[in-house]
């Protein structure tokens, strides 16, 4: 629901070791399910984001795939939640399915394009679902633009 997803991003937000001062859902024309907070740490202030991702399954056999990544005003990743991922026998993702991810996203900028190489990227028994994830955040780009122009970000 609309209030658990409020509260799960207000969570994760709470895990950047700072104090949240301000925090709210982004009305966007491309209707993306993106929030912001402004969180002091150490007498300075930053703007984060996080857009929650929830994609179809690109096949019969999967389930839908939903997730939560967190950046900043730059557009680096600076936490991927997942909600819901699954891989092969529609089995959840485990903490090293996770980690993985985690390692291939983390500090790299929705800026620039995230391009897939399945033998490096992808988590075992999950290459579609982690395509998908890769795909999601080469569109961060085009999110930016929106940001920049609602003057969210510089």
């Amino acid at each position: 629901s609309d209030t658990e997803l409020l509260e799960k991003v207000e969570d994760i937000f709470s895990t950047l070791n700072g104090k949240i001062m301000s925090f709210q859902r982004l009305v966007l024309d491309s209707s993306k399910y993106v929030y912001t907070a402004i969180v002091e740490q150490k007498g300075q202030t930053q703007r984060i984001f996080a857009e929650v991702i929830s994609r179809p399954s690109v096949c019969g056999d999967c389930h839908d795939i939903h997730f939560i990544y967190i950046f900043d005003i730059s557009g680096r990743v600076l936490r991927f939640v997942p909600l819901q991922l699954t891989k092969y026998g529609n089995k959840h993702w485990d903490q090293e399915d996770i980690s993985k991810m985690q390692e291939r996203l983390l500090n790299r900028s929705i800026a620039d394009p995230f391009i897939f190489q399945p033998k490096v990227d992808a988590v075992s028994s999950a290459t579609i679902t982690s395509a998908v994830i890769f795909d999601s955040l080469s569109q961060g780009k085009k999110l930016l633009a929106e940001l920049k122009e609602k003057g969210l970000i510089p």
